[in-house]
């Protein structure tokens, strides 16, 4: 234990390190998904269900990004 550190600050700290840890997660995780899905729209190989997909996984990453910025 630090001295002069309050406690409720050091576990908020932990709480956000932790979240800012899972937002990155995410971040990474839904770029592979955008990344695969723009080579499948490059090649025309993009369905309906897919290009929701990808709009959704485009909206997630901003999101995240956003919640990263706070």
């Amino acid at each position: 234990m630090e001295v002069g550190v309050d406690p409720n600050v050091r576990e908020r700290y932990k709480v956000v390190k932790a979240e800012l840890s899972n937002l990155e997660e995410n971040i990474r995780k839904t770029d592979q998904v955008i990344m695969l899905l723009q080579k499948l729209e490059s090649i025309g190989r993009l369905t309906d269900e897919k290009k929701e997909l990808l709009e959704k996984s485009l909206r997630s990453k901003v999101f995240y990004e956003n919640k990263i910025s706070e």
